[in-house]
């Protein structure tokens, strides 16, 4: 019984150890083949627990790089939904940022491109900055990973959890594991996959808890990424028409450094 002791105490101590791999490298170097990809699909889908309410969670991102123009066009849109309701919608045409939010019938336009052939120097960055002040709650997760993708001159992963040292998957030895707490707090585990062409980046699974005055909060969500077949036939980047914002607020917002 204590040689089982031990042997048991021994495998939790291995299994516990930080992995060797270079895994900012690895997300990385996944990160790349999915830059490659003109049109990217993101869904995330989960739910969040307080108390006794349950709330779904889903969250809908297409990007699109338009290479039939010189120099290309970036358009992108962002649906976030709460139990199945739309909440808000942000959508990036090519040269303006509109953000619809349902729930207080407002909305915002912030150009980030020019109307004229003359290529903004910054478009890209200003674009991905909008894109990312517009997300909210679990959608900055995916604004983030698309920043991380396709911002800069190549991509780019950071820690998602700097503070944890991450392991290998327990049933997929390529996954990358980063766990805080034990028992669990948070958990975020990316799902990476080997093909021929090298690691790609399938998923991103969320765990987190966190206590909201006496109750528990508990949120867990998965995103799942397609790459170039799919094209989502709901997201076509066009803003509303002014007949339909009628009775809707704009409201105003920082405008990039756009030159």
């Amino acid at each position: 019984m204590r040689s089982l002791a031990i042997a048991i105490c021994l495998l939790g101590i291995a299994h516990a150890q930080t992995t060797t791999r270079d895994v900012d490298a690895e997300i990385t170097a996944a990160y790349g083949q999915l830059r490659a990809n003109n049109n990217l699909f993101i869904e995330l889908a989960g739910v969040r627990t307080l108390g006794t309410t349950t709330t779904e969670l889903k969250t809908q991102a297409y990007w699109q790089t338009d290479t039939t123009v010189t120099p290309p066009v970036l358009r992108a849109e962002i649906w976030q939904y709460r139990n199945n309701e739309l909440l808000s919608r942000t959508i990036g045409d090519g040269r303006t940022i509109w953000t619809y939010h349902n729930d207080s019938f407002t909305y915002s336009a912030t150009p980030y491109g020019r109307w004229s052939q003359d290529p903004n120097p910054r478009y890209r960055a200003d674009f991905i900055d909008l894109m990312t002040e517009s997300a909210g709650e679990e959608a900055s997760y995916i604004a983030r990973l698309l920043r991380e993708i396709f911002a800069g001159d190549n991509a780019a992963y950071r820690s998602w959890m700097p503070a944890v040292e991450p392991v290998n998957g327990t049933d997929d030895p390529f996954d990358v594991v980063y766990t805080l707490g034990d028992p669990k707090k948070r958990e975020v585990v990316f799902d990476l996959d080997m093909e021929d062409t090298g690691l790609r980046l399938t998923g991103i699974d969320f765990y987190d808890q966190k206590k909201i005055g006496t109750r528990l909060r508990e949120t867990t969500w998965r995103i799942d990424v397609l790459a170039e077949s799919f094209v989502p036939p709901t997201m076509d980047f066009r803003p509303k028409s002014m007949a339909d914002l009628a009775g809707w607020k704009q409201v105003t917002r920082p405008k990039p450094g756009i030159q």
